[in-house]
């Protein structure tokens, strides 16, 4: 009779451990389902906020303006003086050193290599700090023309945004042109 009692006190602690580990298991899929549309929720907020893909701003030839911290110009510089070179103008060598560089990836993404974006991510949050930006060619065009340089991720949620939306509208040439333009 013992032995029979000893069977049914394995059986129901090996039960007792199945039912909290399920609660936990179910309790981390809820939590993580929560975490997952409070980001999404963020994220499309943040999306309503970002500015109009203006291609106009990617081609513009205007000079290069300084601020001062508040704001306050400090100095114009290359007023009218810019001249802009097409992509046939500009030296494959030159190119192919910015795609090396730059974002080895260029040719095959569309507009954010997500795998460099998450390890950039897992570094961040690892160092807490936001040093890496894992930013490619065409997330450099959007905030050069469209955002500020502020290290946020509200800005990198836009940029992150608008790239693929102008990878829809230009192609990698004229991204390519227009960066080393800009």
């Amino acid at each position: 009779m013992k032995k029979n009692n000893g069977k049914k006190f394995s059986l129901t602690l090996l039960q007792a451990i199945g039912t909290i580990f399920k609660s936990f298991l179910l309790v981390g899929l809820l939590g993580g389902i929560a975490a997952m549309m409070i980001g999404s929720f963020i994220i499309f907020k943040t999306i309503e906020t970002a500015p109009e893909l203006d291609i106009s701003k990617i081609y513009a030839t205007e000079s290069t303006t300084i601020y001062d911290k508040d704001g306050n110009v400090i100095d114009e510089l290359g007023i009218q003086k810019r001249e802009w070179v097409s992509y046939d103008e500009i030296s494959p060598v030159l190119i192919d050193a910015i795609v090396a560089t730059e974002d080895s990836k260029f040719y095959e993404h569309s507009g954010a290599d997500w795998q460099r974006f998450l390890v950039a991510l897992i570094q961040n949050l690892k160092s807490g700090d936001f040093d890496q930006g894992a930013s490619t060619l065409t997330q450099q065009l959007i905030k050069q023309t469209h955002l500020t340089s502020e290290k946020s991720i509200d800005r990198k949620i836009k940029e992150l945004y608008l790239s693929l939306q102008i990878e829809k509208v230009l192609t990698k040439e004229q991204i390519i042109e227009a960066y080393l333009n800009y």
